[in-house]
């Protein structure tokens, strides 16, 4: 018995993460505390370890990493615009990062 073509669909655009760990600081801002090695975030080359994380996809992040996660998965290949700020000169910032895109 053989996959039906929507299920191969399905298979093929299984959800991905864009590569980045964050955690919840004391003022409640969602810190990037990790940028996996060749993945989507990494490939933007725009985010930063300790760039906070203001918007996915035009949607405000709210205090918990769990709030910004559900945001931060997508089918594998699509992309996303992630909105950050910096503490530094031109402290306001996007990416674009794509789920899963080798």
């Amino acid at each position: 018995c053989g996959s039906s073509r929507e299920e191969k669909k399905m298979e093929d655009r299984q959800t991905v993460g864009v590569g980045m760990g964050l955690r919840t600081r004391a003022d409640g801002a969602l810190e990037v505390t990790e940028i996996v090695p060749n993945g989507p975030v990494a490939r933007s080359s725009q985010v930063q370890l300790g760039d906070v994380l203001k918007a996915v996809g035009g949607k405000n992040v709210g205090p918990t990493v769990s709030s910004a996660r559900e945001l931060l998965l997508g089918p594998a290949g699509s992309g996303v615009r992630l909105d950050f700020t910096r503490i530094q000169p031109n402290a306001v910032g996007s990416a674009v990062a794509f789920f899963g895109f080798d």
